[in-house]
């Protein structure tokens, strides 16, 4: 399996440019839970910059987060699955 080229963000698996959501509202930034946003930067191994953005594209936040009030998105099927096909396709 080939590693993943793009950087991991600190002790988390979260990645410049990936989709996250919040998991509980930050009043402070006027996010509320479950908002979506994109990872554009990383502050330190445990805050990122996280863009939230309307479905015109338009930013209405822009706001430095823990990467603890943060679950990324997912569009694909999770690694485990594709291991688990692989290793079956190999052994049978």
């Amino acid at each position: 399996m080939r590693p993943d080229p793009a950087v991991n963000l600190g002790r988390c698996a979260m990645k410049l440019l990936d989709v996250v959501a919040t998991l509980e509202d930050i009043p402070a930034a006027q996010l509320a839970r479950g908002q979506v946003g994109t990872i554009v930067d990383e502050l330190n191994e445990d805050v990122v910059l996280v863009e939230f953005a309307d479905l015109s594209g338009v930013a209405y936040a822009i706001a430095p987060l823990p990467v603890r009030k943060l679950i990324e998105l997912r569009h694909t099927p999770a690694m485990a699955a594709w291991i688990s096909a692989q290793t079956k396709r190999e052994a049978g």
